[in-house]
């Protein structure tokens, strides 16, 4: 069994952040770490991952017991349509509603993974824009320059577009 410092050098390098406590997680393609499969066993460890959701081209099955891996590539050619999107939010409200962890990346783990976070947060009666600022914040302060946010306003209206009032108004 490896240390915890071990650990921690082995996913030091991959942009990671949780957007939900701990059940809902995103970062960028672990591919584009040097150990691809003991970065995604001590992540998955770490945080009881459940769930993994790859919406990249490429896919890589890492055959860990107990993670579900689904496929679901999305171009990185501007913003998904809902429809594009949905078919993920249900697979993370399920597993978010079972208290299930769940890893979404997609390349840079930016605009489609924040797009899918927060369209399922949303879904289930997150504030949208609270939602939205939670995720921004979650950006490298390189891409938080107001240039940038604006070219993001499209996920953001994405992100709304989901928004299910849990109150039984609206």
């Amino acid at each position: 069994m490896k240390s915890q410092s071990t650990r921690e050098e082995t996913t030091a390098k991959l942009f990671f952040y949780p957007v939900h406590g701990n059940l809902l997680l995103g970062s960028e393609n672990p591919c584009l770490h040097p150990r691809p499969g003991e970065l995604v066993q001590a992540l998955t460890e770490r945080f009881h991952i459940r769930c993994m959701i790859t919406l990249t081209p490429q896919f890589e099955d890492f055959d860990i017991t107990g993670l579900a891996q689904y496929h679901r590539p999305l171009t990185d050619a501007g913003v998904p349509s809902p429809d594009q999107v949905r078919p993920m939010v249900e697979i993370v409200t399920t597993h978010i509603e079972r208290s299930q962890p769940v890893w979404c990346h997609c390349q840079r783990g930016l605009d489609r993974t924040g797009c899918v976070l927060g369209c399922s947060l949303t879904s289930l009666g997150h504030c949208p824009d609270t939602v939205i600022q939670k995720i921004v914040e979650c950006f490298p302060p390189g891409r938080r320059t107001p240039e940038l946010l604006r070219l993001w306003a499209p996920y953001a209206d994405l992100i709304r577009s989901f928004y299910v009032r849990r109150d039984g108004v609206g």
